[in-house]
């Protein structure tokens, strides 16, 4: 089978199942699993599937479901590595934070190397991380309504929480950037992401490329002057041009192949 027909076939049975694993196109198509890695690797950069740590979901099945947590951890971890790996760098001695949930943000806790840093979260594995690390960070965890979904607190008890306090900066995840909105696809958390934005003296939307021009379920919160957006720097040059006459950026110093 030549490679574009093989293309043709793994793109077409990942958009009929929604999901595949790296093994199961072994066996179908019976080839190495290292053609097929390199398979799913072009496909990915051509924009036509999505591409995680054991196979690949198709567009749709990523935008139309939230993904579980381990399956949002595998999605695009390059890019979250080195984005969160660029956004710890802002974090200063003796800075107050409010870090929110999502797995980019969580992956931050490992490259926090400031001082003194006293840490507000509403994300219980960000927290999770932090115990299990051994810098001693000064936490605080908002409280309020567990959702698993996507392991954070929210509701009217953390909404009493956040809203008597200030941060000097604040550590936003997101699942789209879009037309200069921010969205999720849970509501609460979103409202309390927003209280936290509106709280905070330097305000820090933490996304990998692949967020831009993708809408979630709920706008939490519109771009303003003095916003800075932490992402990969192959963002394209179009995406860049727009989003720099309203934000900063901060791109990540290496690149992910």
């Amino acid at each position: 089978m030549k490679k574009r027909e093989r293309l043709q076939l793994i793109t077409t049975l990942i958009n009929d199942r929604g999901e595949v694993s790296v093994t199961e196109l072994e066996n179908e198509l019976r080839v190495s699993q290292m053609t097929i890695r390199r398979d799913l690797d072009t496909l990915d950069e051509r924009g036509l599937i999505i591409r995680t740590h054991g196979g690949a979901i198709s567009l749709t099945f990523g935008q139309n479901r939230q993904l579980d947590y381990s399956q949002r951890m595998e999605l695009h971890l390059k890019e979250k590595l080195a984005v969160a790996k660029a956004a710890a760098t802002q974090v200063q001695d003796n800075d107050i934070i409010f870090l929110g949930p999502g797995t980019t943000i969580e992956l931050m806790v490992d490259f926090i190397t400031a001082q003194n840093v006293q840490v507000v979260t509403s994300s219980n594995t960000v927290f999770d991380r932090i115990r299990k690390t051994d810098r001693r960070f000064q936490v605080i965890i908002t409280g309020g309504s567990y959702d698993p979904d996507t392991g954070s607190f929210n509701g009217p008890l953390s909404y009493a929480t956040v809203a008597k306090l200030q941060f000097d900066k604040a550590f936003i995840g997101v699942n789209g950037i879009n037309n200069f909105s921010v969205s999720n696809y849970n509501i609460e958390a979103g409202e309390l992401q927003n209280m936290v934005l509106l709280n905070s003296s330097k305000r820090f939307i933490v996304s990998d490329m692949h967020k831009f021009n993708t809408r979630a379920f709920f706008d939490f919160y519109t771009l303003h002057h003095g916003d800075y957006i932490v992402t990969n720097n192959q963002l394209t040059d179009s995406v860049k041009k727009e989003y720099a006459k309203l934000i900063d950026f901060i791109f990540t110093t290496e690149t992910v192949e």
